[in-house]
């Protein structure tokens, strides 16, 4: 056993046996190491506790590439609401922009296969029926539509 001197803390001496002290310092650290794993996956399911985000990832799985405007019109909410919970989507991963002049559409991202097993249960029911399919119609009679460029155009 390694004693390291001891320490003297008000009529108490310590004697600290540096692999026990070597032992308190993993755990701390395995500890520390778990927590930050587990807060840095936090933003990928906390983007999922939202129900308008929800039903944006299912919009745009069914859609494709929408831009905010579209999907302004297909939930019928407010513009700030929206580009903010579109902002939360793209920081966690979730999707991609793209501009095209004045115009940024949202796509999903290239997810991992257990990502992609919940956007599609969002599609198959994690989003309620009705109002994908309202979200769906409010789209198709949306004349504000951009015109997106194709690639032979560029």
């Amino acid at each position: 056993m390694h004693i390291i001197n001891p320490v003297k803390l008000d009529r108490i001496t310590l004697r600290v046996d540096v692999r026990y002290s070597i032992l308190i310092i993993y755990n701390i650290l395995h500890i520390y190491g778990l927590s930050y794993i587990m807060a840095s996956m936090n933003p990928l399911f906390d983007v999922l506790s939202d129900a308008s985000r929800r039903h944006l990832l299912a919009l745009l799985t069914t859609e494709g590439e929408l831009c905010v405007c579209e999907l302004v019109a297909a939930l019928d909410d407010i513009q700030p609401k929206i580009s903010r919970h579109l902002a939360v989507l793209r920081d966690a991963g979730w999707v991609n922009t793209r501009r095209e002049g004045t115009w940024i559409f949202y796509s999903l991202a290239i997810l991992p296969a257990w990502a992609q097993l919940i956007v599609k249960a969002l599609v198959q029911g994690g989003v309620p029926d009705d109002e994908l399919n309202q979200s769906q119609e409010r789209l198709a009679c949306f004349t504000g539509r951009p015109v997106r460029a194709t690639k032979e155009a560029e």
